[in-house]
């Protein structure tokens, strides 16, 4: 079995301007949804966690 990266996936990140959310680490310790569950973004993020 192997495994490759065979293309980039970009996710987009849309909040309110009222959270001070201006960069990804500003996520850290709160909720947010990343797609449905099993989802490619989902896996993606559980990858980089």
């Amino acid at each position: 079995m192997a495994l490759a990266h065979l293309y980039l996936n970009y996710a987009q990140l849309v909040t309110l301007a009222d959270k001070n959310i201006t960069r990804v680490a500003d996520l850290r310790g709160r909720s947010f949804s990343v797609g449905a569950a099993g989802s490619g973004t989902e896996l993606n993020r559980r990858a980089r966690a």
